[in-house]
């Protein structure tokens, strides 16, 4: 500080060893106090920005508006610098300092309310501020700097955070994405206003339908099936239109169907199978059925029952596949045990997972005894069902199945 108040001396004219013809407090009154002026304020406003606020002081008082202003403009300094960054040793330095000056403050057992929220607000603030463009421009920062700005962010767990964090499921970055719902799933249950649920729940909805990472898929669908009451309700319905733009996906692109799809598919099925509602039943038993035909048909045009010739990524797709029907065919017996009483169960299950001869014959024979064929019908053919035959689907050419050098 005494450097800078030397400049502001020499530039106004007041450095002794500066001849008094040439100071500028010599000029007239009405021409150096302008100058004087500019260039304090300009040096003070350098100083600011570069300083960090005393914030172990700060964090006990009210948070008056000098302080909230110093502090505003320190985050906003360091957001920008973060979500700037060209490296990532640059993001991880800048993003690991900035984080623990945040949260040793807000946790700190002295800190006022006052403090605690109005630093909350200001670091998400200045999030949104500087991320939103770059989601409207496709130009998004360095992962690593967007994973501290979030994890900042989701340790001061407010909702006020919910905006900001589904503004990054639009990330191309799966990472990104994933600290996002973390974070969501953190504040979830404070989030009281039904318009601003309401708000997440499309966003969750319009990234859930082009989601291809199964890990945050599956966090998603965690966040989605866990609300309770009213919510649940209103879930049920964005969980139905992700699985159908999924679905598609299966069978019309070869995209592998995953664990965490059948299990929100059962959670579904759960609740239809206890409605009362014929169309909202067999709306979740037609998704079921079509998940458990996508993921036999996986298994039958990719040659996975051949266990002893299969690639290492061939015994992880058949794995998979094995969760998948395993459980969808169990939500599957219960709707048709509650709705169809006293009708002989197929096991696809069972064919599946005891070896025999001809094991994939046998598995396609317990499929069709669900799904029906054009020569004969299956269970889920008949009331009160009364799916078509194959239940519909149509599927794009299988794809190549022949196995790279670095698979085996």
């Amino acid at each position: 500080m005494r450097q800078h108040i030397r400049n502001i001396r020499r530039i106004v004219g007041l450095s002794s060893s500066t001849p008094a013809s040439k100071r500028l407090v010599d000029l007239p009154t009405a021409s150096a106090l302008p100058i004087a002026i500019c260039v304090l304020g300009a040096l003070t406003l350098s100083l600011a920005a570069q300083e960090t606020p005393d914030l172990a002081i700060i964090r006990k008082t009210p948070f008056a508006s000098l302080d909230r202003g110093n502090v505003q403009r320190w985050v906003e300094q360091q957001m920008e610098q973060l979500l700037a960054c060209d490296t990532d040793q640059d993001a991880i330095q800048l993003g690991r300092t900035f984080r623990q000056q945040v949260v040793e403050h807000f946790d700190a057992t002295d800190a006022t309310k006052e403090f605690k929220d109005g630093l909350a607000k200001i670091v998400i603030q200045a999030f949104r501020q500087k991320y939103k463009p770059m989601v409207t421009q496709k130009k998004f920062p360095r992962p690593l700097g967007t994973a501290y700005a979030l994890l900042t962010m989701n340790h001061l767990a407010t909702p006020i955070s919910a905006p900001a964090l589904t503004l990054v499921l639009k990330s191309p970055v799966a990472g990104s994405r994933l600290v996002a719902i973390t974070g969501l799933l953190r504040i979830h249950e404070k989030i009281v206003d039904q318009q601003q649920w309401a708000t997440v729940e499309s966003a969750l909805r319009e990234a859930g339908i082009v989601e291809d990472n199964p890990v945050v898929l599956s966090n998603l669908f965690r966040l989605l099936t866990t609300q309770q009451d009213t919510r649940a309700e209103t879930a049920q319905p964005v969980i139905q239109t992700i699985l159908d733009a999924r679905l598609d996906k299966f069978e019309k692109e070869n995209v592998l169907p995953t664990e965490a799809d059948a299990k929100a598919a059962a959670w579904v099925g759960q609740r239809a199978a206890e409605s009362d509602s014929v169309e909202a039943t067999n709306k979740a038993t037609l998704q079921i059925a079509r998940l458990l035909a996508d993921a036999v048909h996986v298994c039958l045009s990719r040659n996975l029952f051949l266990s002893d010739k299969l690639t290492k990524i061939q015994t992880m797709e058949k794995e998979q596949m094995e969760r998948v029907v395993r459980t969808a065919e169990k939500q599957l017996e219960a709707i048709a045990k509650s709705k169809a009483p006293g009708v002989p169960q197929p096991d696809v299950t069972a064919a599946m997972f005891v070896p025999q001869p001809d094991q994939a014959g046998r598995v396609a024979q317990e499929l069709d005894k669900w799904m029906g064929t054009g020569e004969e019908p299956g269970l889920l053919n008949a009331p009160p069902f009364s799916f078509s035959p194959g239940l519909g689907i149509k599927r794009a050419p299988p794809p190549s199945t022949a196995p790279s050098p670095s698979d085996t």
